[in-house]
């Protein structure tokens, strides 16, 4: 005997997905027609549809782009107006954009500039766990949504099912479509720069792991080393994220990073080429190894990531620098936002990597 089909019955997106088993966005794909969907959960959203009998609602009511509204590649995406603007929302996760403020504004500004040339304004929400659903995206008075932070949550995931989404920066999950920083290139590109300047005895040393750029890039930084002949030695502490803002929390780092130097200048093994993943962090490095009379750019040679030249600007001698492309990172946020508006279901995910670029050091 064939299964019947159920009663049809009203229900809200929320509940379909606890009855499938599987997230509130997951269930927006499949019936917007979105990519990212695996055979497995196709399957079982299909099941609970049929089993519940469950009516999507019109498309004129549904976020996201249609299956049956496929563009050529350089066509604009279709707008919705709201209040005479076409609307971009930037969702800020948390409070770690403090961590790097700077960069943050240079990928919002990238996000602004390259919305403003397809006509789009750009609204920022500032969220985190405590919070509800913005009302300009539960009312759906956004176009699509750009996700800034280190991972989704199921309020991220709610979210997501009111508008096409992506994400933007550093991102530890593997799915969702995104532009990420290159923290694997970041990581070689510092580990290579060393070793062309002849060291062998190399580092990695800095502190809040748990941000994921930061184990990626030394991840890589290590492989290449190794790959090379040379011995790597690294310094990190496995404490949970900070959120760098209040005076507490800086003196908190602080102390951090002065552990990983005295832990540095007690190994046996003397490390020549340094890597420290952020010019924040390297401005506390110089003077810690400062005070134990270790002299940078004399008794070791540092490179740093960033490119945030407040930072870079008071140290002497200046460390090289990685530029990760903040702004451009923004850029490509908008243009893959509207890309992924513009299709129908896709075979797979987007994910770019926006490639770094070695900053020399500077003579003041």
């Amino acid at each position: 005997m064939s299964a019947q089909r159920g009663p049809k019955v009203k229900m809200s997106i929320v509940q379909l997905a606890q009855r499938a088993g599987v997230s509130h966005s997951t269930v927006s794909r499949v019936i917007n027609g979105r990519a990212g969907v695996s055979a497995e959960l196709l399957a079982k959203v299909q099941h609970a549809i049929e089993e519940t009998g469950y009516q999507p609602p019109p498309p004129s009511h549904r976020p996201g782009p249609r299956l049956n509204r496929r563009r050529t590649a350089n066509a604009r995406p279709t707008r919705r107006r709201h209040n005479g603007q076409h609307v971009i929302g930037v969702v800020v996760l948390e409070a770690h954009y403090r961590y790097t403020a700077s960069l943050f504004a240079a990928r919002l500004n990238g996000i602004q500039q390259q919305a403003a040339e397809y006509g789009y304004s750009v609204q920022v929400f500032y969220v985190d766990q405590t919070h509800k659903i913005p009302d300009a995206i539960r009312q759906r008075r956004v176009d699509g949504l750009i996700f800034d932070g280190p991972s989704s949550s199921p309020l991220v995931e709610a979210m997501m099912a009111y508008a096409p989404s992506i994400w933007s920066g550093s991102h530890q999950d593997p799915s969702g479509m995104k532009v990420l920083a290159g923290n694997y290139l970041i990581g070689r590109m510092a580990a290579e720069y060393l070793l062309r300047r002849g060291h062998k005895q190399l580092g990695f040393l800095g502190v809040q792991h748990s941000y994921p750029a930061f184990p990626a890039r030394a991840e890589a930084f290590e492989a290449t080393a190794l790959r090379a002949n040379a011995r790597v030695q690294c310094w990190t502490d496995d404490e949970p994220h900070l959120l760098i803002g209040s005076e507490e929390e800086m003196m908190q780092m602080r102390r951090g990073l002065d552990q990983q130097v005295a832990r540095l200048a007690e190994a046996k093994t003397q490390v020549t080429g340094l890597f420290v993943p952020s010019d924040m962090m390297t401005c506390v490095v110089y003077a810690s190894l400062r005070d134990r009379g270790i002299q940078p750019g004399r008794d070791i040679d540092i490179i740093s990531c960033s490119n945030d030249r407040p930072y870079l600007m008071g140290l002497r001698p200046q460390p090289a620098t990685i530029d990760v492309g903040a702004e451009l990172i923004g850029r490509k946020s908008v243009e893959l936002l509207l890309w992924s508006m513009n299709r129908g279901r896709e075979d797979r995910e987007v994910h770019l990597t926006v490639e770094p670029v070695l900053i020399e050091p500077r003579q003041w």
